[in-house]
């Protein structure tokens, strides 16, 4: 289904880790709201493969809209099924950490989920300016020489989408980019833990900032209220653009 000029995944949620291939972006609602302003945010987007409903907010609102539902897969419900497939294990995969200290936590709850610590490569990203396009020649070096069948960005939204599509473009083969960002936090206790339900309610937004709104503040650089507030900026690009890409 196309919304605001972009197809997102449409379903079943169950088969959303066998189609991912090429470059997988999440979108946030406050990164979406931000198409017809951040250019290096929205090309990512446009040059992602697959791209699937993680925002509650954007299904909700494109269902008050058009009437239409969205098939919904939050980043956490793509990690939880991808952790628990058998042949995901057997892959090479590359994990791209924010900071030494995620790099280590990381690392222990994905050794301890089963997946082969010959197969799990690690390695800690520097931090990209926000206002000028990435570049990285050496993650692209470093790539090239692992040769990894999946990259797994844990980033944050606006600089890990431009970052995949940066990678994707570069590389002499094609790996499966998954632009999953603080998902990984959720399951290895980093950030609040979200149950099943609270997922599927949408609700998971809410007890992240209950929990630890000092350290949501600190991370997202501006309060979580205002953070979510500005979600709702995109609820008029929906109304106005509805199917077409935002001029």
């Amino acid at each position: 289904m196309v919304v605001l000029g972009l197809k997102f995944f449409q379903g079943p949620a169950r088969n959303a880790v066998t189609a991912a291939h090429g470059l997988c972006v999440f979108p946030s609602a406050p990164g979406l709201a931000t198409l017809d302003r951040d250019a290096r945010y929205r090309d990512a987007l446009l040059k992602a493969d697959v791209r699937y409903v993680d925002s509650g907010f954007l299904a909700l609102a494109w269902f008050v809209i058009s009437g239409k539902k969205l098939c919904r897969v939050s980043g956490l419900y793509f990690l939880r099924k991808f952790f628990k497939d058998k042949q995901i294990r057997k892959k090479k995969i590359l994990w791209i950490n924010p900071t030494t200290e995620a790099q280590e936590r990381n690392k222990k709850f994905i050794s301890q989920s089963g997946f082969p610590e010959a197969l799990s490569i690690h390695t800690v990203s520097p931090l990209y300016p926000a206002d000028k396009p990435i570049r990285d020649a050496a993650l692209l070096e470093f790539i090239e020489l692992q040769k990894p069948e999946i990259i797994v960005i844990n980033l944050g939204g606006g600089t890990q989408e431009p970052l995949g599509a940066y990678i994707k473009e570069r590389l002499s083969y094609a790996p499966t980019l998954l632009c999953t960002g603080g998902a990984l936090d959720f399951l290895t206790g980093a950030q609040a833990v979200i149950p099943d339900w609270a997922d599927k309610l949408v609700l998971g937004w809410l007890l992240r900032v209950l929990s630890t709104p000092r350290s949501q503040a600190k991370s997202m650089r501006i309060s979580p209220g205002k953070r979510y507030l500005g979600a709702f900026r995109l609820f008029k690009l929906l109304v106005k653009w509805r199917e077409r890409l935002p001029a």
